[in-house]
């Protein structure tokens, strides 16, 4: 007697771990019977699926799924020599918040009242997304390859066509190697914001802006663009303090909001200007950069941050610049907007956290002259 209730004991310590095991974990226990109707179902369901176990029970297992393993389910009594059977991307409906999705093993047993199936199913939920996120990446790499492709065709294209004239007609051979020129000098560029775009290992260290002086240097590294010397560039930095942040991404942004500003500006009025304004205090700093330009079409501007998307039909652009810009301010926390009215102007607005979070060497005044 001793030794039996001894086992006896082991057994029940046994399964009280079990379901102590089974109520700490997301997998879920049933049975069903011949009918597929669940008789049984383990009492941590509520966790997992939200229902309690009484919900469940005497419902068509059948019916109350979803996904990839129904057929599955629905073929266990089809076959009465069938064994152990494997169960894949299942989901239960009904259940509020989120889809969860589950694998399992059905396996045959013997009931009070004929046969059914035991199911042990284990949550993959975080599984199913990942291979979703990346299905979609590939889907989404494989647009980014084809789109680059095609335009890199287009000024290799350009160049081997102004080479076959140039070595026909000597005479304007000057001013085809003009052209090749300017075609190169579009390839790198496009090549220089596919290299921006696709970086993902710059430092993101913090140090204390000097605006004025890194608007001055972007606005002179582009003096040689077309009519650059006719655009007037106007500064105002209004800082109640000093700005901590990210050079290269900061940099980044300015280059970007002045090439376009200065490429698709409109050279035929009076006084075409960009005006920059920074705005800051202990928490956040704003940047805006305002022109009056040629200005954007009211059904571009919502998409202008999207790939390829360009904010202006006219030629030249490769429709990542905004993207990248987007893309860079994201990963410190920033965000950018837009406002544009065509024939009149756009303004960029740039809103970021300040980090101050280390000494500034050179403090900045609280207010600094317009210029």
């Amino acid at each position: 007697m001793g030794r039996e209730s001894s086992f006896t004991g082991i057994a029940v310590a046994y399964q009280q771990q079990c379901l102590t095991f089974l109520k700490k974990t997301s997998f879920i226990f049933l049975v069903i019977d011949e009918q597929g109707i669940i008789q049984f179902i383990s009492e941590n369901v509520d966790n997992i699926l939200y229902h309690n176990a009484e919900y469940w029970i005497g419902k068509k297992l059948a019916d109350t799924v979803t996904g990839d393993g129904v057929d599955t389910v629905q073929d266990l009594y089809n076959d009465p020599t069938k064994g152990m059977v494997s169960i894949c991307s299942l989901s239960f409906k009904n259940v509020p918040y989120s889809e969860r999705f589950f694998d399992g093993t059905a396996i045959p047993c013997k009931l009070d009242q004929g046969n059914g199936y035991t199911l042990y199913l284990h949550d993959v939920t975080q599984r199913k997304l990942q291979e979703k996120k990346l299905l979609d990446e590939n889907k989404e790499l494989d647009g980014f390859i084809s789109k680059v492709s095609h335009d890199l065709k287009a000024p290799l294209q350009s160049i081997r066509g102004l080479v076959n004239l140039g070595s026909q007609d000597r005479e304007n051979l000057v001013r085809y190697l003009d052209l090749v020129n300017t075609n190169v000098d579009k390839l790198q560029d496009y090549i220089n914001q596919l290299a921006h775009y696709v970086r993902s290992d710059t430092s993101l260290r913090v140090e204390c802006i000097d605006f004025r002086g890194m608007i001055e240097q972007v606005f002179k590294s582009h003096k040689f663009m077309p009519n650059a010397h006719k655009i007037t560039l106007k500064t105002r930095l209004d800082q109640k303090a000093p700005v901590y942040s990210n050079a290269f991404t900061l940099k980044l942004v300015l280059n970007n909001m002045i090439s376009n500003a200065i490429k698709y500006h409109d050279f035929d009025q009076k006084k075409p200007q960009i005006n920059i304004s920074i705005k800051s205090n202990s928490k956040q700093y704003q940047l805006y950069v305002r022109d009056n330009g040629t200005g954007i079409a009211e059904d571009r501007v919502a998409n202008i941050f999207d790939r390829f998307e360009r904010a202006s039909t006219q030629p030249g652009g490769s429709g990542l610049g905004l993207c990248i810009v987007k893309n860079a301010l994201e990963k410190i926390g920033g965000e950018i907007n837009v406002t544009s009215k065509k024939g009149i102007g756009t303004e960029f607005i740039v809103s970021i956290p300040n980090n101050a979070m280390i000494d500034c060497r050179e403090p900045v005044s609280p207010k600094m002259a317009d210029t």
